[in-house]
């Protein structure tokens, strides 16, 4: 495979993650845990982080 298909791929995926832990959190309400609300949102940032190195 190419290299920039395989990147395009993992954009992808990483923009998934992105978006679905930016909805959880931010859009359906925090819920009762603070350490779950933590958690989604140190996802949010890392896989945004990941999207943007390539």
């Amino acid at each position: 495979m190419k290299r920039t298909f395989v990147i395009n791929w993992i954009l992808i995926d990483l923009f998934i993650v992105s978006v679905i832990s930016w909805f959880r959190p931010h859009v359906t309400g925090r819920g009762n845990s603070h350490e779950i609300w933590h958690d989604l949102a140190m996802f949010h940032v890392l896989g945004s982080v990941l999207f943007l190195l390539p």
